[in-house]
């Protein structure tokens, strides 16, 4: 009968230890889980970050241009009004159409400088979006990685 007992105590005491080791293990799943998801939920941010960057560089640029084109626009007409009164004051307005010509010249050389700068900054931000692309694609194949051998070691321990 005490051997009866003393086996009965060793069958829970064996139980007691594996219910608690299944415990810790779901435990552990649990932490393994809250963290993927913080990690999912950092990833997240940084994309919605990294698409917010990219908009707000594609808005800049288009402003930037659209300044440009307005600028040529209303130096066109004021050519074009200058050109008017040219006929009625050809040799007073010489040298200032010279002038105009040099500024105009200079401001054509400025804003296809500025639309080169803004050919850049949106080529930087799109290298820049490619090179993020990239660095999230990394971190998944190592999260993929990482997930895989962590199921790996969830299945040797179940083992």
């Amino acid at each position: 009968r005490e051997e009866r007992e003393r086996a009965h105590k060793r069958e829970i005491d064996s139980l007691l230890a594996e219910t608690q080791g299944k415990k810790e293990r779901m435990d552990q799943e649990q932490e393994a889980m809250a963290m993927l998801s913080r990690e999912r939920a950092e990833r997240d941010a940084a994309e919605a970050k990294s698409r917010d960057q990219i908009a707000r560089l594609e808005r800049e640029g288009k402003e930037a241009a659209s300044k440009a084109e307005s600028r040529l626009k209303e130096i066109e007409a004021m050519r074009a009004e200058r050109a008017a009164s040219q006929e009625e004051a050809v040799r007073k307005l010489q040298g200032e159409v010279e002038r105009e010509k040099e500024a105009r010249a200079k401001l054509e050389q400025e804003q296809m400088k500025e639309v080169e700068e803004l050919k850049e900054k949106q080529r930087q931000a799109e290298e820049k979006a490619v090179q993020q692309q990239k660095e999230l694609e990394e971190l998944w194949r190592e999260r993929a990685d990482k997930d895989e051998k962590e199921r790996e070691a969830t299945e040797r321990m179940r083992k």
